[in-house]
């Protein structure tokens, strides 16, 4: 793994020399792909995928069988575009591919080749702001957050963004406790119980992880402005507001922001469609504050919007006192700008800072805690 900063920047001809296949052509390896097209690096020349269906063509680039792939391309880098268990048996499967010989990656192994474009906090503007404002912003922020994992990984994720030297990160959080963690306190109450807001709601899979821990609840919003995406829900939709014998659960094709209003929207159908200036299609912002059942448990991953939806549920947070789980890593200053958002409107609340999975600056979440849900 590169981890000297001098070689970091030394790197980039011979990087972009290297062929490199992507083996798993879902959204991490589409994201990938995505993004460093965009900057100019035709990385990848192909994807590798073990299920034939994806066999063809994804976003202009081709998609082949291992087999396939590897005696095509028998001296590129192959990259493992999935993550946890999946990835792992990818990863076991090159191993065993052309008598060992295939050269393979894991996709973090990748993030480093390219940093600039595939780490979001290695921005040029904001770590220069960071190494300026430390004693000033980032020593009272870290300070104020309410336990020591919070300010151990806050301080861990200034100094790995500083350094790039995954040794001072500590180990990442159970990801089975992401959005959901054990120190909020559930309302179970059908009558004037949880109303979940899931806010880039993607496919439905924070839903049905609510829904496994949430028997009881009010209602759930699943936010998520991209067309395709919102059909994946909508059988769940249906199945869960008939077997309720109530309106339940409401799929609403907007994205959370702080005012009402066209936007310009990229629908790639994957995690990552997203707000963008440079959209070739609009969507409708919608803020927060105008929702009703007003949420009473919020939970955030909208791809660097989420400071702008926290304004657009100032009222919200003041009067409802909702449990905020918010992704703090789609843009680098969002570190410290969305605490210095929880600090100063959510009054008697406890924020804490986990980071979960095996990328060193993604998945990155604060907690806001009102006081009377908090769980010792």
């Amino acid at each position: 793994m590169i981890l000297a900063t001098s070689f970091r920047l030394s790197i980039s001809q011979m990087e972009t020399e290297t062929q490199y296949v992507f083996c798993g052509a879902g959204c991490v390896g589409r994201d990938a792909a995505r993004k460093l097209r965009a900057a100019g690096v035709d990385v990848p020349v192909c994807f590798a995928d073990n299920d034939w269906r994806k066999w063809g063509t994804i976003d202009d680039v081709s998609v082949m069988g291992f087999d396939h792939a590897v005696s095509k391309y028998p001296t590129a880098t192959f990259v493992v575009t999935c993550t946890n268990q999946v990835g792992a048996e990818i990863y076991q499967q090159l191993a065993q591919m052309d008598g060992g010989h295939v050269t393979a990656l894991r996709y973090n192994e990748l993030r480093y080749r390219f940093p600039s474009i595939l780490c979001p906090s290695q921005e040029p503007e904001a770590l220069e702001w960071m190494r300026n404002h430390r004693r000033d912003v980032l020593d009272p922020l870290c300070r104020s957050l309410a336990d020591r994992e919070s300010q151990l990984v806050f301080w861990s994720q200034v100094m790995w963004r500083d350094k790039f030297d995954p040794h001072v990160l500590p180990p990442s959080s159970s990801i089975a406790e992401m959005y959901f963690p054990s120190f909020i306190r559930r309302l179970e109450d059908n009558a004037s119980g949880e109303v979940f807001l899931d806010g880039g709601a993607y496919d439905g899979d924070t839903v049905r992880e609510f829904l496994k821990r949430w028997k009881n609840f009010r209602f759930i919003w699943a936010c998520e402005p991209d067309p395709s995406n919102a059909e994946k829900m909508r059988p769940l939709a249906e199945e869960l507001n008939q077997s309720r014998g109530l309106n339940s659960m409401a799929v609403l094709r907007k994205a959370l922001t702080e005012h009402s209003g066209p936007l310009p929207f990229c629908a790639r159908g994957t995690m990552s469609s997203s707000v963008l200036p440079s959209g070739s299609s609009f969507t409708q912002g919608i803020p927060i504050d105008q929702l009703g059942p007003r949420p009473t448990y919020i939970k955030m991953d909208i791809e660097g919007e989420e400071l702008s939806a926290l304004r657009g549920a100032a009222h919200t947070i003041e009067n409802i006192r909702p449990a905020l789980a918010i992704c703090a890593y789609h843009r680098a200053e969002d570190l410290w700008t969305i605490p210095q958002f929880m600090f100063e409107h959510c009054k008697d609340y406890r924020v804490f800072l986990r980071h979960y999975g095996e990328e060193e600056d993604i998945d990155i979440i604060y907690y806001a805690v009102p006081e009377e849900r908090f769980v010792a």
